[in-house]
C-alpha cells in the first residue's frame, strides 16, 4: 500500500462562523482534493501530471493522487558545473518506471500520477532538479504519448521558467555555453522520428557497460554511422590513476558494429598501423584540444564520412569536444538537425560532448551545413542505437586486460587544474598536447573519478533491501520497483 504526503481529510461538514454549519457537496470535495493539481502541468489528461515546485511534508494532496520523485538510480554525474540532460540509459530507465506506474501497478490504476520535485535543498539545486525532471517527463510524452516537442514545451511552460543546461567545460559561468530545455526536447523528437532510438528495442545494459571508463568509454551516437570513444594509447595500462587501452582492445566490438573507419582528431598516442593491419581504414585530422577545426579539416571529415561504407569510430583525447563538434556538423548537413538539436542529441548519448566555444562554432556553421546538405535525402533508420534486433551478435564482453577486481580502487582522486598552453605549428601543437595536461586530460580524469559512483543498471527493491537488475520482456510488466524516502515529519514519498 503506497504511502503519500500529508493528505486532506474530506469531511461532511465544515464550520463557518461561530456555530453555523454548511453541508459540502461532492463537487466541493472533488475540487478540494484536486486543488494540488491546479499548479501542475497536465501531461496526460486526468492521469499524468508534472509539478515543478518543491513539495514538503505539509503539501496537501488528494486521496486519489500518487506522487513520486526520481532517486539515485536516475542521476547525472557532472564533469564540472554541468548538470544535465540525462543520458539515454537514464531516460530509458525513467520511461520504464513511469510505464510501470501507469499501466502495470494495480494500486495506481485509478490514481492521478504526479512527478514532483522534493524540497529541502538549496534553491539552485531545486532549479536543476526541476529542469531535469521536466526533460524526463517531456521526453516520455514525446516517445510514448506521441506529443510533439512544441506541444510538450507549451504544457511545461506552466511550471517554468526553467534554468538552462550548461556545457561541461571548466570555463567561468559567464563565458560557458548554455542550452534551453526546448533544444533537448526538439532533439529527442527529431531523433525519435528518424529512428535514432527505439526503447522497445534498446540494450540499455550495453550502453551502461561500454560507457564506463574501464570498459572502453564509448557510445553509439547515430545508427550505422557514428561511434565516439576516448582515444586509445600505445599499450593497455593504468596510468596516472585511470585506464588506457591499446587499439586491439576495440577490434571485436568495432567489427561487431560494422565499423570500417577510425578518425583520430588528437595527437598520436598510438600507431595508426595497428588499426590498418586489422582491416580498418584510419584517418588523421588533428586540431588543438579545446579548439575548433579549420574549414579544410571540416571538409576532409565530411568527405571521409560520406565515402565510408560502414560505421565511423571518431575519437580525440576524451572523445567529447573535438569529436562531438565535427559529428554535429555531419548531423546538420545530412539529418537536417539544427546546431542546438545536434549538440543536445550528442550530449544525451554522450554527456560532456561539445565544449565551450565549440558550441558557438557549430552554431556559426549551421547555415553552411544546411545549404550543403539541401540536396541530400534524410536517412531513416529501421534500427536505432543499441538495437537488439538489428545486431543479434552483440556480446557484452569486457575489455579484459583491465577488468581486475581492484580497478576502481586504482582510480585515484586526481586534482584538476586549468593549465593550458599553445604553440604555432601543427607539429608543435601535437607535441604540446602529448607533454602538457589539456582539457581532454581533465575530462578523462574526472570521468575516471566518477567511475567510483557508477553502479550496475539496477533499481532498489524496497521490500528486499537489495539491488536487482532491470529487465524487460515483451508483453510482461517491467520488473522495476520503487523505494520510499522518509521525510523529517515521517511522511513518505515514492522514489523511482
Amino acid at each position: 500500500m503506497p504511502q503519500f504526503l500529508k493528505r486532506k481529510k474530506p469531511a461532511n461538514v465544515i464550520t463557518t462562523g461561530k456555530k453555523k454549519k454548511k453541508q459540502i457537496t461532492m463537487s466541493d470535495i472533488e475540487n478540494d482534493n484536486h486543488s494540488f493539481l491546479s499548479g501542475c502541468c497536465e501531461i496526460l489528461k486526468g492521469r499524468l501530471y508534472f509539478n515543478s515546485k518543491p513539495i514538503t511534508p505539509d503539501t496537501d494532496i488528494g486521496d486519489d493522487i500518487h506522487c513520486f520523485v526520481t532517486g539515485d538510480d536516475i542521476e547525472y554525474l557532472s564533469f564540472f558545473k554541468d548538470f544535465g540532460p540525462f543520458n539515454l540509459a537514464m531516460i530509458h530507465r525513467y520511461c520504464e518506471f513511469l510505464n510501470d506506474k501507469l499501466h502495470y501497478t494495480p494500486e495506481h490504476k485509478h490514481k492521478k500520477i504526479v512527478h514532483c520535485i522534493l524540497g529541502g535543498t538549496p534553491e539552485k539545486a531545486l532549479k536543476k532538479r526541476a529542469v531535469n525532471a521536466a526533460f524526463l517527463i517531456g521526453t516520455y510524452a514525446i516517445v510514448y504519448l506521441n506529443r510533439t516537442a512544441k506541444e510538450v514545451i507549451s504544457i511545461l511552460q506552466k511550471g517554468g521558467p526553467y534554468i538552462k543546461f550548461r556545457d561541461a567545460s571548466y570555463l567561468p559561468s559567464e563565458v560557458a555555453s548554455y542550452m534551453d530545455l526546448s533544444d533537448t526536447l526538439k532533439a529527442v523528437e527529431k531523433a525519435h522520428k528518424l529512428g535514432f532510438f527505439n526503447f522497445d528495442d534498446f540494450n540499455y545494459a550495453e550502453y551502461e557497460h561500454y560507457e564506463q571508463v574501464h570498459n572502453g568509454d564509448l557510445n553509439l551516437l547515430v545508427p550505422d554511422k557514428f561511434l565516439a570513444f576516448r582515444g586509445p594509447a600505445e599499450r593497455t595500462e593504468i596510468r596516472n590513476g585511470y585506464p588506457y587501452f591499446a587499439p586491439d582492445k576495440y577490434f571485436d566490438y568495432f567489427k561487431s558494429n560494422n565499423v570500417s573507419t577510425i578518425i583520430r582528431l588528437n595527437a598520436k598516442f598510438y600507431e595508426a598501423e595497428d588499426f590498418v593491419k586489422a582491416g580498418f581504414k584510419h584517418e588523421d585530422l588533428f586540431f588543438r584540444d579545446g579548439s575548433t577545426p579549420c574549414d579544410e579539416i571540416l571538409k576532409k571529415f565530411l568527405r571521409a564520412c560520406e565515402e565510408s561504407n560502414g560505421m565511423i569510430a571518431v575519437h580525440c583525447k576524451a572523445g567529447l569536444g573535438r569529436t562531438g563538434t565535427l559529428i554535429a556538423c555531419y548531423m546538420i548537413k545530412h539529418y537536417k538537425f539544427t546546431a542546438m538539436e545536434a549538440i543536445a542529441w550528442l550530449r544525451i548519448c554522450r554527456p560532456g560532448s561539445v565544449i565551450g566555444n565549440q558550441q558557438n562554432w557549430v552554431l556559426k556553421k549551421e547555415s553552411l551545413m544546411l545549404e550543403q546538405g539541401r540536396n541530400y535525402p534524410v536517412p531513416m533508420h529501421n534500427f536505432g542505437v543499441y538495437s537488439i534486433k538489428g545486431r543479434p551478435n552483440i556480446q557484452l564482453s569486457s575489455l579484459k586486460d583491465l577488468m581486475m577486481n581492484n580497478i576502481l580502487e586504482k582510480v585515484d582522486t586526481i586534482g584538476l587544474n586549468d593549465e593550458t598552453s599553445s604553440t604555432s605549428s601543427d607539429d608543435a601543437e601535437e607535441k604540446d598536447e602529448k607533454e602538457h595536461e589539456t582539457q581532454g586530460d581533465r575530462l578523462n580524469k574526472r570521468k575516471s573519478m566518477l567511475a567510483r559512483k557508477k553502479n550496475a543498471p539496477t533499481v532498489r527493491a524496497a521490500s528486499e533491501g537489495r539491488r536487482r537488475p532491470l529487465t524487460r520482456s515483451k508483453g510482461r510488466r517491467p520488473q522495476t520497483r520503487s523505494t520510499s524516502h522518509v521525510l523529517r515529519s515521517g511522511f513518505k514519498i515514492q522514489i523511482a
